[in-house]
């Protein structure tokens, strides 16, 4: 609480929101990967193993993939989130730099 409140002290009410769209940018297409992962992959494994419902272990390894196709889509961004929050640049302002040195 000390915090938001300190945050909104030096900021304002726009502080506290500072980084949401780049939020966005990384939980929308991220949930998009987890989910679509998570049912390619358990239909897969489903049909590859002639079953008509999947089993308990088969949604959990459905679960991991899901984890890891989020991941791969979400940390480029959230790397970019993240310094959108921690500086006064904007999101595509980091996002080239970032290309440009870190590849």
């Amino acid at each position: 609480l000390d915090c938001t409140q300190q945050v909104y002290r030096e900021g304002g009410i726009r502080s506290i929101y500072k980084g949401f769209g780049a939020t966005l940018a990384r939980d929308i297409p991220g949930n998009l990967a987890y989910f679509g992962s998570y049912e390619f992959t358990r239909r897969t494994i489903t049909h590859i193993r002639g079953k008509d419902k999947p089993d308990m272990m088969t949604n959990l390894f459905a679960g991991g993939m899901a984890g890891v196709g989020n991941w791969i889509v979400v940390i480029p961004i959230d790397t970019v989130k993240s310094r959108v929050q921690t500086t006064n640049k904007g999101f595509f302002e980091i996002y080239h730099a970032l290309v440009r040195t870190e590849g």
